[in-house]
């Protein structure tokens, strides 16, 4: 691949000296994309997207909630698109971060319910300070914070509007039934739901 990379270089600046009128910097550009093609291991016209290790699930070093985050980025990667994640109980917004720093160039965007300040009259300090910190790390994701209990807030989205829904609210069997009765519809074909 790389001679041939060479020999487009060399052919490629012959009939741009022909041509006069083409920026170097196009050139460049042209290159650049060629070799992130490769790089992407394109076959084709067919992108290889990475295959999510089950093994990583079945071994306790690994299998840890950060790591669902996987099954997302292949199902990005195989719809040539962004994803939009709801996070449903949200606390100090540890996980968020989490999910953000090793997943931010998959996400498009990142809803919070977190009713923490409805219910007692704040929220938590950790919390507070991420809401101002997301959007000035992470440029390209859009952020919703979500001030409403779970089962309020599910009518704010259509159905099949996100890619992975994970819930971490209330702790009780009807708070769990109740955010999977409300949030299930609200879950993409081939979407995650976990939690």
């Amino acid at each position: 691949p790389s001679k041939q990379l060479t020999q487009l270089f060399f052919s490629s600046r012959r009939k741009m000296s022909r041509l006069g009128f083409l920026p170097k910097s196009l050139l460049i550009a042209g290159l650049c994309y060629i070799m992130l093609l490769e790089q992407l291991k394109f076959r084709g016209r067919e992108l290889v997207c990475p295959k999510v290790p089950f093994d990583t699930f079945s071994n306790p070093d690994t299998s840890y909630r950060e790591n669902l985050g996987l099954f997302v980025e292949e199902k990005a990667c195989l719809e040539k698109r962004k994803v939009k994640i709801l996070e449903i109980g949200v606390w100090q917004g540890d996980f968020a971060k989490e999910i953000l720093v090793r997943y931010h160039h998959i996400i498009a965007e990142y809803v919070m319910i977190e009713p923490a300040e409805k219910i007692t009259g704040s929220m938590t300090p950790e919390l507070k300070q991420r809401l101002i910190e997301f959007p000035i790390q992470f440029p390209s994701v859009k952020f919703k914070h979500i001030n409403e209990l779970s089962i309020e807030a599910a009518s704010l989205f259509s159905d099949e509007y996100f890619d992975w829904i994970y819930i971490d609210a209330l702790h009780t069997y009807e708070g769990v039934r109740d955010d999977i009765q409300y949030y299930w519809p609200k879950l993409q074909r081939g979407g995650l739901f976990s939690g």
